[in-house]
């Protein structure tokens, strides 16, 4: 059997980020007597976490707080989103002059391939397939905007997977973390 091409059956990179835009909007993340921990948005949904301050206050809206009234809780649905269909993929060094052209600190590193397809059934003797035609890189973005701001380098490339998005505890900076799947050279 061929090797599953994975992207393709993700939505796109940018799709992921409008989504994960759309669902914030609905969350009130700043709220007296509770400070904002955590914000991560994937493809599934976006959780927003945040920590009790002094005082009197009333939970955010629509969220569930832990026993001890210390931290709440939300999570927001992103919808569903459709897979991006055929896509050819481009070369590693397009890739890499991408990235080198983009102005944010991050790191860009090769992974394990994905395992092999499993034999057809019914198949006997040894399975040793082919390699894929394309191997994958990881990327990580630390960027000091909101994310939907910078579609430079994830914007239009094809194999791209954004796997999450999150704001760092400080509130300063986001991470931008996905796969990028690339031609074999």
């Amino acid at each position: 059997p061929p090797p599953d091409r994975k992207w393709e059956k993700r939505p796109d990179p940018l799709e992921v980020v409008q989504a994960c835009q759309d669902a914030l909007q609905e969350v009130t993340v700043g709220l007296a007597g509770w400070k904002l921990v955590g914000l991560k948005c994937t493809e599934s949904g976006l959780s927003v976490s945040w920590g009790r301050k002094k005082g009197f206050s009333a939970p955010p809206p629509e969220s569930s707080v832990t026993d001890r009234a210390d931290m709440a809780m939300r999570t927001v649905s992103v919808g569903t989103l459709a897979p991006r269909g055929d896509q050819e993929l481009i070369n590693p060094d397009v890739v890499t002059e991408r990235y080198l052209r983009q102005n944010w600190p991050g790191r860009l590193e090769r992974i394990p391939d994905d395992p092999p397809p499993p034999p057809p059934p019914n198949y006997e003797g040894e399975w040793s397939p082919p390699p894929t035609p394309w191997i994958k890189r990881s990327f990580t973005l630390k960027v000091p905007v909101l994310p939907w701001a910078v579609p430079e380098f994830i914007g239009g490339m094809p194999g791209v997977i954004v796997q999450n998005l999150a704001l760092d505890g400080s509130g300063k900076s986001w991470t931008i973390k996905g796969v990028i799947y690339e031609n074999r050279r």
